[in-house]
C-alpha cells in the first residue's frame, strides 16, 4: 500500500489488472485507458478490466504528482488571498 501511494504521489500510475499474464504475451502492444479502467490488447482487440483509481489519485496524476498539485493549490490560495486583501 505504501509503494502504491508513493508511486501516485510521484506521478507514476500503478495499475493492476487481474489475469493479465495469461492474456498478454511478450511483445504484444497494449493500450491503457486509466479513466475507464480498461486495457486493450492491440493484436486481439480483447479488453481487460483494470482496478480504477480514485478521483483524488487521478487528480494527483493529472497534476504530475503531489508536489505540482500542492504548488498549484498554494498559488491559487495566494492569488485569492491577495485579491481579498486588495479590496
Amino acid at each position: 500500500r505504501i509503494f502504491f501511494r508513493n508511486s501516485i504521489n510521484l506521478g507514476l500510475p500503478l495499475i493492476t489488472c487481474k489475469g493479465i499474464s495469461s492474456k498478454v504475451k511478450d511483445g504484444q502492444l497494449i493500450e491503457l485507458d486509466i479513466e475507464a479502467g480498461e486495457l486493450t490488447v492491440k493484436e486481439t482487440g480483447e479488453i481487460l478490466k483494470t482496478d480504477k483509481l480514485g478521483d483524488y489519485a487521478m487528480s494527483i496524476l493529472e497534476a504530475g504528482g503531489i508536489k505540482p498539485l500542492m504548488r498549484e493549490k498554494m498559488r491559487k490560495l495566494r492569488e485569492r488571498n491577495k485579491a481579498h486583501l486588495d479590496k
